[in-house]
């Protein structure tokens, strides 16, 4: 005869148990990503909604943290965040039920509690479950009051479907967190792209500059640029998609070495590593110059090994640059800038790692030179507008074109990888701005155009008067204004409450609206339904990996995808730019974008294509 017992647990296993369950629960909350932001109006409808509803002093969305509740909104006390420590919501988060407790003082879980105990403390509690699908809970809805209460039957289950809507408006919040971390991320690496990059070391510098000014310990962080060496070597050897496979090799090496900081979830990590695009890759590191120049060292094992590149072994060199926090009143611009140069210096100088030091070089005196050069060539006439269609998909022929920059000196075409920077730092955007500005709506009266889209830097951007320029150059060219369009970088506008108003004035007269290389930024997508603009230019990093034989190709048209149901969503047209291969072409207007723009439908030249030209699916350009 066997005997059948039933496992017993021990208290440690119990408490073992609990952590994990709590450990899973915070990994859960950790997601939202909504911990220390501003109340979102969402939220604050739905607490003002419950308080009329039933009637009492306070309404609260909390969020049960480690170790505090974060009112992700709330009416009547006017506390953003409380301590865990005396928690009504601990109850209801344990329990996975709603908690009504009529009387406070004569229920001993929290009879004892400060809040209870005040002269004019908590009396009436109810608190409902914020449940994931995946039935984790991350915190509760509930209701407080001064004076004793019960909530009826039908009472309770209107608290329970207030948590339930709070719940579905937080995966919503999940949803668009994931589609914003899929344009934040490099779509052949899968590491975060510049922009995540840029985001993090302003995140960083903001606190730095918040801690100064309170007389808090500032720590300090480190940026550095890694540039392999001979990338185009390995490239024209080998060919593109080996390369791709290279980068892939390395950004793995380096996430294995760094296994922390990829993601928004780990603020407090002491890296971050991204790809700035090409064969460059970007790390933030917490510590000064030298602590960051031990952890730097570490990367010399990712390249101490060979690598495998179309089936032959080849060892492949690094240069990094370091540029350190020194202030709070430093820049992500300044620190990208030095640690650029120092890696520049450091590829000079035979590779390896070079810190940033302000010595003046002869790059600092051919920049004044150049600087010099390009004043004469504003006035000279060497400045030139090239133009480059847009095909338009429904009808496969072109009615758009975009006016790009040329420099065009005796000795030939200046590249613009080295002017346009020149340009921005020496503060000449603006009058070259304005001089593309009329010659572009010069180019559209004598009527060889139908439309034209021209960029708008973001120092122009800012500048008081930029509309008040627009509209005088528009009526002094007597063009419809709705044949311009002005192209508006998503950093020029994201997170400004000025941008938005300019936007405004701007489609005000008549002006087309595009928000250029859409998805580099980090906000965009909740910032679509406020921005009155027409059309969204998706940045060609996606474009680039369409038809690849890696996973980036799966990911670019994901992201794609995404990106024009959301631009349909809002009654947005979509431009795709970079296409070069007729594969990319068929499948962009199979996702159902409104323009394609790249070398496959005309390279930038001095002369227009006729408008109406009509393409052919059959042969490539």
């Amino acid at each position: 005869m066997s005997i059948f017992t039933l496992p017993v647990t021990s208290p440690q296993g119990e408490r073992t148990q609990r952590q994990e369950r709590e450990a899973a629960r915070l990994l859960a909350l950790q997601r939202y990503d909504l911990l220390d932001q501003p109340v979102e109006p969402q939220f604050d409808r739905l607490v003002h909604l419950a308080q009329g509803v039933f009637g009492t002093e306070e309404v609260r969305i909390v969020l049960l943290d480690r170790e505090r509740h974060w009112m992700l909104a709330e009416v009547g006390s006017g506390i953003r965040e409380l301590p865990r420590t005396e928690s009504f919501c601990e109850l209801v988060v344990h329990s996975g039920h709603p908690v009504v407790i009529s009387e406070t003082r004569s229920d001993p879980r929290v009879s004892s509690f400060s809040v209870v105990t005040a002269e004019k403390g908590v009396r009436f509690y109810a608190g409902a479950p914020l449940v994931t699908p995946d039935g984790e809970v991350l915190g509760t809805f509930c209701l407080l009051g001064r004076t004793p209460r019960s909530l009826s039957e039908t009472e309770q289950m209107g608290l329970t479907m207030f948590a339930e809507l709070a719940m579905h408006e937080l995966s919503n919040t999940l949803k668009l967190l994931d589609m914003k971390d899929l344009v934040m991320r490099d779509a052949l690496t899968a590491l975060p792209n510049r922009a995540a990059f840029q985001r993090q070391v302003k995140t960083v510098l903001s606190v730095g500059a918040a801690s100064a000014r309170t007389g808090q310990l500032v720590k300090e962080w480190t940026v550095a640029i890694l540039d392999i060496d001979r990338f185009k070597l390995i490239n024209d050897t080998f060919g593109h998609f080996a390369g791709d496979d290279l980068l892939v090799e390395v950004a793995s090496r380096i996430r294995a070495l760094f296994p922390v900081g990829q993601d928004r979830l780990l603020r407090d990590s002491p890296v971050f590593v991204s790809r700035m695009g090409g064969d460059e890759f970007a790390l933030l590191l917490r510590g000064d110059q030298q602590q960051a120049f031990l952890l730097a060292r570490q990367l010399e094992t990712v390249f101490s090994r060979p690598f495998l590149v179309a089936g032959q072994e080849v060892f492949v060199h690094w240069s990094l640059g370091l540029s350190s926090t020194s202030s709070g009143q430093d820049t992500a611009q300044r620190l990208l800038t030095e640690a650029d140069t120092s890696m520049y210096r450091a590829k000079r100088s035979g590779g390896g790692i070079g810190v940033y030091d302000a010595s003046p070089d002869v790059l600092q005196s051919q920049m004044l030179e150049m600087v010099t050069s390009l004043h004469h060539a504003l006035v000279s006439g060497e400045l030139r507008l090239f133009y480059q269609p847009f095909m338009r998909c429904s009808s496969r022929s072109v009615h758009v074109h975009e006016a790009l920059l040329r420099w065009e000196t005796s000795q030939g075409l200046v590249s613009m990888a080295r002017f346009i920077p020149v340009i921005e730092a020496s503060g000449l955007m603006v009058p070259v701005g304005r001089w593309v500005l009329r010659t572009g709506l010069a180019a559209l009266k004598s009527g060889v155009m139908e439309r034209l889209t021209v960029n708008v830097s973001p120092m122009e951007f800012i500048q008081p008067d930029f509309v008040a320029q627009v509209a005088m150059v528009l009526k002094e060219s007597g063009v419809d204004p709705s044949r311009l369009i002005l192209e508006i970088t998503e950093t020029a506008v994201i997170d400004s409450v000025r941008g938005v108003q300019v936007l405004h004035d701007l489609r005000h007269l008549g002006v087309t609206l595009a928000l250029d290389d859409f998805g580099s930024g980090y906000s965009s997508l909740s910032a679509l339904s406020s921005l009155p603009i027409h059309i969204l230019k998706i940045d060609q990093q996606f474009v680039r990996y369409i038809g690849t034989p890696h996973n980036a190709g799966e990911r670019a048209v994901e992201v794609i995808r995404a990106v024009v149901a959301m631009a349909e969503v809002f009654g947005l047209e979509t431009v795709a730019e970079g296409v070069e291969t007729l594969e990319q072409a068929v499948l962009l207007e199979s996702l159902g974008c409104t323009y394609l723009q790249g070398y496959l439908f005309g390279r930038p030249e001095p002369r227009p294509l006729l408008d109406g030209t009509v393409f052919s699916w059959g042969e490539e350009r």
